[in-house]
């Protein structure tokens, strides 16, 4: 609890709730994993959280910023590494992401307004490939 109210306070005005909550499930997703065996769970559970929303990517400049007071430098680049191993990405600083996953976001929203996840996926008139990318199996 402490630690994540000194985070949240570290973030300050500069980092949205939303950034500072995804930067705090990362550390607690990372934190569960290393103390256990479920580190491919944990990862699959990143790949798939960061692979359904249109934010941009955590950078390791921005964990830096947030938890460099509280963590070595070490276990920073550890957190970041697993992040980076998870979503299958590299970003040194805060980056847009791709029009394609933007485009995938949007279209998984709408259907998920409509509750028409998977199935409406399914449905579509698209190729196998563009199924599966929907689908975040990609």
């Amino acid at each position: 609890s402490d630690l994540n109210e000194e985070v949240l306070t570290r973030a300050g005005s500069w980092m949205s709730k939303e950034r500072k909550r995804l930067t705090l499930q990362l550390l607690l997703i990372y934190l569960k994993a290393s103390t256990g065996s479920c580190i491919a769970s944990a990862s699959e559970a990143l790949r798939l959280i960061w692979n359904s929303l249109p934010v941009p990517f955590i950078s390791h400049q921005e964990i830096s910023l947030i938890f460099g007071e509280l963590l070595c430098a070490k276990e920073i680049w550890d957190i970041y590494l697993f992040y980076a191993q998870a979503i299958g990405e590299f970003h040194e600083f805060l980056n847009p992401r791709s029009l394609k996953h933007l485009c995938r976001a949007a279209v998984r929203w709408t259907l998920g307004r409509q509750k028409w996840i998977p199935d409406g996926i399914n449905e579509l008139c698209l190729p196998t490939e563009l199924k599966l990318f929907l689908n975040l199996d990609m």
